[in-house]
């Protein structure tokens, strides 16, 4: 095998889409407000209504949540169910991505009432956690409130005016 020398072109780098990011670092502010969350949670008995009720009121509490069924960056899925003096818990963690820019990847067709996922908007979703949990009755409250503390130290967006929380 010989050595021989490769051709190689030099690429130009571009950096595309980064101005609001670099506007936002540079005033120590972030451009995005809140996390939009959604609460999905799937139990045939009363307590399924309390566990949402509950885990949206403590993820509205933190300041820099939307619950909302509207385009959510996360997923909170919750299976749950009774089982002696416990409420049994599946929770699941899920982030979307979208392949265009947030807000774009819906479009209106001409002629048509109805928006639709446009061309190349594709929405990926990402398993970020998964737990079972056995929670007694009377600990319930506290253990949504701590999961729902736990998600906006880990991953809803900064509060305004430069503080920050720890994200991952």
């Amino acid at each position: 095998m010989k050595n021989e020398p490769t051709s190689h072109t030099p690429e130009r780098a571009s950096i595309v889409q980064f101005d609001e990011y670099r506007k936002s670092v540079a005033t120590g502010k972030s451009s995005r407000k809140s996390t939009r969350v959604m609460v999905e949670v799937a139990c045939n008995d009363p307590v399924g209504a309390d566990i949402k009720a509950c885990l949206t009121k403590h993820l509205r509490e933190l300041g820099r949540v939307v619950v909302s069924d509207h385009q959510p960056d996360w997923v909170f899925s919750i299976i749950a169910f009774r089982h002696m003096n416990l409420v049994q818990l599946s929770v699941v963690l899920r982030q979307f991505f979208r392949s265009t820019r947030p807000g774009t990847e819906m479009a209106k067709p001409d002629g048509v009432d109805q928006e639709r996922l446009r061309d190349g908007g594709w929405v990926y979703e990402s398993l970020k956690f998964h737990g079972l949990f056995g929670v007694r009755d009377r600990d319930l409250r506290g253990f949504l409130g701590n999961l729902a503390k736990e998600f906006g130290l880990q991953h809803a967006a900064p509060v305004r005016g430069g503080k920050t929380s720890p994200a991952k």
